[in-house]
């Protein structure tokens, strides 16, 4: 009788802590932690370069502690300096990044690499933009033989920008197939320009054509032989 009295005392004591237990477990998932404040903050996590150029990512130490730093793998196109190998409490350091792309390109160029800190890693996104370059090429003058009318003037597109342009004739006698278009980066456009030999006979010092290519104009002479 008395096994049994002490079985039962220790189940109920068994029951108890089982129960403690199941409370504190549904508390702790019902509290939620303290968010936990940054040791490192970056001034951005991606950073923006363009080719040729610089730019500036600031860590500022939010604790009361020295950091030291390093930058681990970073891509092998933007190069970076910076004097300081650590981070006072409470202090910043500025870290200068810049395009280090020898090769043309044109669209940009994404990386990522890992800032790592006494207090841990800090993932940096990089991007790095070409330069924009408006650069093409128009032939400076067309000229049209005995028994040729029409002539073609070309503009390629050599840069990494779109080009814009307009082509602008002060002569009747002119035609020209497309006075305005665009041309993509790699590109070409074949302009048609027809003259009227009997009609131009009198207009022979307005035998040029105005092509303007994103706001820039240049002069195209046209040298028709008569004879």
């Amino acid at each position: 009788m008395r096994n049994t009295t002490l079985q039962r005392i220790h189940l109920r004591r068994l029951l108890s802590l089982c129960i403690v237990a199941v409370v504190f477990a549904l508390l702790a998932i019902s509290c939620k932690p303290d968010d936990v404040i940054k040791q490192i903050i970056p001034s951005t996590d991606t950073l923006v370069i363009r080719e040729g150029n610089y730019s500036v990512l600031t860590l500022t130490n939010n604790s009361d502690q020295l950091c030291f730093w390093n930058i681990d793998d970073g891509p092998w196109w933007i190069g970076c300096g910076c004097e300081d190998d650590c981070i006072l409490p409470k202090g910043t350091i500025d870290i200068v990044f810049w395009g280090n792309i020898y090769d043309d390109f044109t669209e940009p160029i994404i990386g990522d690499f890992h800032i790592n800190t006494s207090f841990g890693s800090v993932p940096i996104t990089v991007i790095c933009y070409p330069n924009l370059e408006t650069l093409y090429e128009i032939p400076h003058e067309l000229h049209f033989p005995l028994g040729v009318d029409s002539q073609r003037l070309t503009i390629e597109n050599i840069g990494n920008v779109q080009l814009d342009y307009s082509v602008t004739s002060f002569s009747p006698a002119i035609s020209i197939s497309q006075t305005s278009g665009e041309v993509a980066v790699g590109l070409h456009a074949n302009i048609g320009v027809t003259v009227d030999r009997e009609a131009i006979r009198g207009d022979l010092e307005t035998l040029y054509l105005n092509v303007t290519i994103n706001g820039e104009i240049n002069t195209v002479r046209l040298r028709v032989n008569m004879e």
